[in-house]
């Protein structure tokens, strides 16, 4: 049975984590990030006992936040539609609740599955960014603006 739970950091280390997001999990500072996203709203969602994927909004300062997206490599395949549908509906309903201005995201820029997931949710390219993320990719920053 699928539920939602509020994010733990925990959460993180119960999942098989694809390429790009297991080399940042081998950075000095993924701990210290994993417990900065309790800075917002995130939340996690599991069949039974297992972890899917985990998602949110970190607040940065008042009415802007960065979204993030963890996801068991495994669990994607079979849910996808259920990853889209919640993603999609909670990203809208976040800027009303939490009166966010701006939500921004920074993507690998390898990684064109999530790039393309983050334009499907409405968010639009704004620059891209060598050399920027801790295990040293280039990333680009999106952002979706109410």
């Amino acid at each position: 049975m699928i539920s939602q739970a509020v994010f733990e950091p925990e959460d993180v280390f119960q999942m098989l984590l694809g390429p790009q997001q297991n080399q940042l999990k081998q950075h000095e500072d993924y701990g210290k990030w994993l417990e900065s996203l309790k800075e917002g709203v995130g939340f996690t969602w599991r069949d039974d006992d297992a972890v899917l994927f985990s998602a949110g909004i970190k607040n940065i300062w008042q009415q802007v936040g960065e979204a993030w997206f963890v996801c068991d490599s495994c669990a994607i395949g079979k849910y996808i539609s259920l990853v889209h549908r919640v993603c999609k509906w909670n990203i809208g309903r976040v800027f009303e609740q939490f009166d966010f201005r701006r939500i921004q995201a920074h993507v690998r820029a390898d990684w064109v599955s999530a790039r393309k997931f983050a334009e499907w949710l409405g968010f639009k390219q704004e620059g891209y960014m060598k050399k920027y993320g801790p295990e040293g990719a280039d990333y680009i920053m999106y952002a979706r603006v109410a």
